[in-house]
């Protein structure tokens, strides 16, 4: 099984970006948009190369990135300095995030990043120093897979995403797999919400980059 950090040294940020389509990604860019402003201090979690964190600060946001691949993180520096864009990118675990206490006002983990953490005592860990270096009244945003088990993922075009065991999965892009990744429900992410104590909190079925996707998103208050 894969490690994170072994399937992105593999793919690396040329293969992610065949990914997703120009189309998804404006889709993407253009839902965040509205949920955010330029007041605010972002912190982009799980950002890889800087697929989102570049085109908002281009726009004027004040975001900042962070990413678990040293790579990744060293092409989203080039990618920043080329289009001669002043970004922070640091290299971090969303377990234990390198950031003081009420740090930022939003919080987007986009592209199933969050996925990644199989194990639910690191999903909790990472929820509560998320809520840490999160200001009072701002919020996270979380988007993450809407397919539950092998004939949805099928019925929505993964043909290469199999089921190991109960809410874990594995994918196969491009003849590359993936690491073993968290299937959560809206049951699942519940669950973490009262476990973290998290009162204000919305969990959705919605159309995120063009295509269904499961929405989290929650509030420090």
């Amino acid at each position: 099984m894969k490690t994170p950090k072994q399937f992105y040294k593999k793919i690396k940020a040329e293969g992610l970006s065949k990914l997703k389509s120009s189309k998804r990604h404006n889709k993407e860019l253009e839902h965040i948009l509205q949920i955010i402003n330029k007041k605010q201090n972002i912190l982009d979690l799980g950002c890889g190369y800087g697929r989102i964190t570049a085109p908002l600060a281009k726009k004027g946001y004040k975001i900042e990135g962070i990413d678990l691949v040293p790579t990744l993180i060293k092409e989203a520096r080039k990618n920043a300095k080329e289009q001669k864009i002043k970004i922070i990118f640091k290299i971090g675990d969303m377990r234990e995030l390198p950031y003081k206490n009420d740090s930022f006002d939003v919080i987007l983990c986009l592209w199933s990043a969050f996925n990644e953490l199989t194990i639910k005592s690191d999903q909790i860990r990472t929820i509560k120093d998320m809520l840490r270096i999160l200001k009072k009244g701002g919020f996270v945003f979380i988007d993450l897979p809407s397919h539950l088990n092998k004939k949805i993922a099928k019925k929505q075009g993964l043909t290469g995403r199999y089921v190991l065991k109960k809410n874990l999965s594995v994918t196969n892009f491009n003849g590359i797999e993936s690491m073993p990744q968290y299937l959560h429900t809206s049951k699942t992410l519940i669950n973490l919400m009262k476990i973290c104590k998290i009162r204000e909190y919305k969990i959705k079925i919605s159309k995120f980059g063009g295509r269904k996707r499961l929405i989290l998103q929650f509030w420090k208050f």
